[in-house]
């Protein structure tokens, strides 16, 4: 496949990996909702306090802005292997994102990933006019980073990455017709503004210019959006991308592979897309056969939702610290209020395991397999439950370190065969393994490859997995998994790290050695 990329703008919560969604401001109040309902297509989970036939066109619109990317990026037997459900938060008010994160302040939704998981929280903004970008727009172009990684092992330079994302984002879907590669406005007075001030030449290196945090990151998306644009709506061109990228991941100098496969040279380049720019700059529309018409299966959610849905939503999406006590004490007192209300119980069995005290989790969950022994989100959370009370020296009862490891161990062995696409799962998995002279085991190591191949934007299963594999001597399997984050965008202040360990793999270092550099400090993450 080729590329990934990105649009909108981008925050990061303390300790969490945030992609945040400009607000445009033309967002409209729907009608006020109370009562909260789940929406579950073929891959896609949307949990919302809109109105059903809202959230179930939302719903729709996901699943086929999927199948488009797929039309483009992936072959039948691509498309038959099972993949993780994304899950979405789609709330009709703005207060209701500061319930999930209280710094949200004219946004229009972001992303998590952490520990816990992948979450998406978006508000409904209603539909839009012209030029105007909806809110499903501004979560096509994230979802179009997710795709990207969950279905190509390929590296890509970041301005690709981002102008994949950009390319997509923007998308427009009515029936089988569908328009793809509408600029949006700000890039072009961006562009305006700046002159293409940041040189391509930088871009085509990943140089200073373009590192995360520069004062230059809005120049970095409106430049990476006008030559991917450039590269991606000619078939030729799209060609020579490809090759370009293959060039530069089999170690070519990114700068000769560019002016060989793409014929500019890199120069030239910031004249060029200006000319592009300024000339006849268009989307494409195109008419997809069997594009998909899901009816989402929707399901009403108890009253206990009111306020336990977001106040879950911000404790599974790895809430920062210093809100995790008074989220917790809200929680806690409004589960209070259904104490035989199954739903409440589990956002509170949860809270206590990922911002409390998880051994108040541990009867919930014990009680919960000796009537739903096939629950698999319970054998989950009991493993996880006993593992961090091991790893914090709360053992139960006749229990030493080692056996109560075990039987997290057994749980998560449980939880796997029942659901084997819970990445989290198979994250904590990985973690039980024991540190002798065989580390890491087979299953271990097994479960911390599949937890990133399943959701390989998340920087903590693959900062895991890489750990992992170099223990294995696995190092160019190591090698290829920090690419994966050493090119992100989103990657965080330890894109440096990641990269310094490659050029460490490709020097031919000693395990210890590449150890050394990647080991310390860890991926910063909000859960336990």
């Amino acid at each position: 496949m080729v590329g990934k990329a990105k649009q909108t703008a981008l925050k990061l919560k303390p300790a969490i990996f945030a992609l945040v969604f400009a607000l445009f401001g033309f967002a409209v109040s729907p009608a006020f909702a109370d009562n909260w309902i789940k929406a579950e297509t073929d891959h896609f989970i949307v949990y919302s306090n809109n109105r059903a036939n809202l959230t179930e066109e939302y719903s729709k619109n996901l699943e086929q802005f999927r199948y488009v990317l797929s039309a483009f990026h992936m072959n039948a037997a691509q498309r038959a292997i099972p993949v993780p459900k994304f899950e979405i938060y789609l709330v009709s008010r703005q207060r209701d994102l500061k319930e999930v994160w209280p710094e949200a302040s004219e946004v229009s939704g972001f992303v998590t990933q952490c520990t816990n998981g992948l979450f998406a929280y978006s508000l409904y903004s209603g539909p839009t006019q012209g030029d105007q970008m909806s809110s499903l727009n501004v979560l096509f172009h994230e979802y179009a980073h997710i795709f990207m990684f969950q279905n190509s092992r390929v590296a890509y330079p970041r301005w690709y990455i981002e102008g994949f994302a950009e390319f997509y984002g923007s998308t427009k879907i009515r029936g089988d017709q569908v328009v793809i590669g509408t600029v949006p406005r700000s890039r072009y007075l961006t562009l305006a503004q700046s002159n293409f001030r940041i040189k391509y030449e930088d871009m085509l290196i990943d140089g200073e210019a373009v590192q995360r945090g520069n004062d230059e990151e809005d120049n970095f998306y409106a430049q990476s959006t006008i030559l991917t644009h450039y590269l991606m709506s000619d078939p030729e061109r799209r060609a020579a991308l490809a090759a370009y990228i293959s060039a530069r991941n089999q170690g070519e100098d990114p700068l000769v592979a560019f002016e060989r496969t793409i014929g500019i040279k890199a120069s030239e380049l910031s004249a060029t897309m200006n000319r592009y720019m300024n000339g006849n700059i268009s989307a494409t529309l195109y008419r997809l056969r069997n594009m998909p018409t899901p009816t989402p299966v929707i399901t009403p959610l108890p009253a206990s939702a009111d306020k336990l849905m977001l106040w879950d939503a911000s404790a599974k999406g790895c809430a920062d610290a210093e809100y995790r006590p008074a989220l917790l004490a809200k929680i806690r007192t409004e589960a209070a209020k259904f104490p035989q209300d199954a739903f409440a119980n589990a956002v509170l069995a949860r809270a206590e395991i990922v911002i409390g005290e998880e051994e108040k989790a541990l009867p919930f969950y014990t009680n919960l397999i000796a009537t739903e022994p096939n629950n698999s989100e319970a054998h989950f959370r009991l493993g996880q439950t006993l593992y961090l009370m091991a790893t914090h020296d709360k053992l139960a009862a006749n229990e030493t370190n080692n056996s109560q490891i075990a039987k997290a161990r057994n749980a998560f062995l449980r939880a796997y065969q029942l659901d084997p696409l819970n990445f989290v799962n198979l994250y904590y998995l990985s973690k039980t393994a024991t540190r002798n002279a065989n580390f890491p085991d087979e299953s271990s190591l097994n479960a911390a490859l599949e937890a990133y191949l399943l959701a390989p934007s998340n920087r903590t299963y693959a900062h895991n997995a890489a750990i992992l594999a170099i223990y294995a001597d696995l190092l160019t399997e190591a090698r290829d998994i920090l690419q994966t984050i050493a090119n992100n965008p989103h990657g965080g202040r330890l894109e440096q790290k990641y990269r310094d360990a490659i050029s460490a793999i490709n020097a031919g270092k000693t395990k210890s050695e590449v150890l050394r550099i990647i080991s310390t400090p860890r991926p910063s993450s909000q859960a336990k």
